[in-house]
């Protein structure tokens, strides 16, 4: 089930939200708000095992990003990315992994 869009905005106009540049392989750019995550490791000294997020990600309203395919390019603060994978969730967000363009 996806949630309309106009109820997923609400979401996405809080501080932790940052302005982004979608630019799609086709060409043309489009302004959208994501949530941004850079990657991080996290350490459990007993056992030593680490778990983290190696690949930044940006996670969006599935509608403001139509077609958006791995290759296609987003621009958030002054870093640009290459988008590498493409997870929409079922519920109208779209998660993307990013690398360092």
């Amino acid at each position: 089930m996806t949630i309309p869009h106009e109820d997923l905005t609400v979401y996405f106009s809080g501080m932790d939200a940052r302005l982004a540049t979608w630019r799609p392989v086709a060409g043309g750019s489009v302004a959208v708000t994501v949530f941004f995550d850079a990657p991080h490791v996290l350490a459990d000294m007993e056992s030593g095992m680490t778990v983290g997020q190696p690949n930044p990600s940006a996670i969006g309203i599935e509608s403001e990003f139509p077609a958006v395919a791995k290759g296609d390019q987003i621009d958030i603060g002054a870093t640009a990315y290459r988008i590498d994978a493409v997870h929409p969730d079922g519920t109208g967000l779209v998660t993307l992994i990013l690398k360092k363009a």
